[in-house]
């Protein structure tokens, strides 16, 4: 993509004699860029193609989308926060849980783990999740691609 504009500089100047001129320059900038495809997530077929039975689950992605931190896909919801979206979209506890069970289980988001250094087992880190990358992403394609093949292991390590 290129991006053209024209700057214009104005100067006056003064001769010996005392005469004052000015001069205008005009000077063609081009900035060139390259562009990242853009992902796009349609919520309204969301749904229909993980199988998630209510709106109330629609809803609630949204909101982790938009609070997903850029590059990494990872929410970390605090108890505030959870709450907050309880009451902005009217829905119940039990019908919040019950809706983040199921977006978890049709591996739309996953819940984030942090390793025990003195034990090496997995602790999962409360409130924090990661949307899958390819459903939803925010950031530069490089670290997509980086965090998809983070994603893809970590299913084939639960098959086992």
């Amino acid at each position: 993509m290129k991006k053209k504009f024209i700057q214009e500089t104005t100067s006056s100047h003064t001769t010996p004699s005392g005469d004052v001129f000015q001069v205008t320059s005009k000077k063609l900038i081009v900035h060139k860029t390259e562009d990242e495809p853009f992902y796009m997530t349609f919520l309204k077929y969301v749904g229909w193609i993980y199988g998630l039975s209510g709106v109330s689950q629609i809803k609630i992605l949204n909101k982790l989308m938009e609070k997903a931190q850029f590059n990494t896909g990872i929410v970390s919801l605090t108890t505030g926060e959870k709450w907050e979206i309880i009451d902005e979209l009217g829905i119940s506890e039990v019908g919040y849980y019950k809706s983040m069970k199921q977006m978890i289980d049709s591996d739309i988001l996953r819940k984030a783990y942090r390793v025990d250094k003195k034990t090496g087992e997995q602790i999962e880190k409360k409130g924090e999740y990661i949307i899958n990358p390819d459903m939803f992403w925010k950031g530069e394609l490089n670290k997509r691609k980086e965090l998809k093949v983070t994603f893809e292991s970590q299913i084939v390590e639960d098959d086992k």
